[in-house]
């Protein structure tokens, strides 16, 4: 993916980026909202929530923004990334062979760059909630956070091929 993304930004003629998963969109009026937001080493976030409205992804997405509110997480699981282009070329974009937590990568590095990060707080990045579904909200939770304690330490490689293989 980042490969991808990496491709876009070379295509992209704006001074803002928006990155976007496939099965993320944002909320009418979120690029206007982003582009207010932003200056020269904006990178960013918008709040997530989910497409369908059910109440299990209702406290899955109440859990992820009061963290990312309360600033102990700086990434992104809600599919939607926004960076300045100084900042996204000052970090040489994504790291392309990367295949899980790019997002969340590019954002570490984009702030040892001098990267201004900005959460989004009045629009949401609304993204498909069928991953959960079909594997299971807490089963995703755990992988995530067993992935964050493991890539603290470099050790995540091995979880990361378990993901993708399934």
């Amino acid at each position: 993916m980042g490969r991808a993304r990496n491709i876009g930004a070379e295509q992209a003629t704006g001074e803002i980026y928006v990155f976007s998963d496939a099965d993320t969109r944002l909320e009418p009026g979120g690029l206007k909202k982003i582009a207010d937001l932003s200056d020269y080493n904006t990178i960013g976030i918008p709040l997530g929530k989910g497409d369908d409205g059910g109440i299990k992804g209702k406290i899955f997405f109440f859990y992820k923004n009061f963290g990312h509110k309360l600033g102990f997480y700086k990434g992104a699981i809600f599919g939607i990334l926004f960076c300045h282009k100084d900042i996204f070329l000052k970090t040489n974009g994504f790291d392309p062979v990367r295949r899980i937590a790019e997002y969340s990568d590019f954002i570490k590095r984009a702030i040892k760059a001098g990267g201004d990060y900005k959460l989004l707080k009045d629009c949401c990045a609304i993204t498909s909630l069928r991953r959960f579904e079909r594997n299971g909200y807490t089963k995703e939770y755990l992988f995530w956070i067993k992935w964050r304690l493991l890539s603290l330490v470099n050790k995540s490689e091995n979880l990361e091929k378990e993901y993708f293989n399934k």
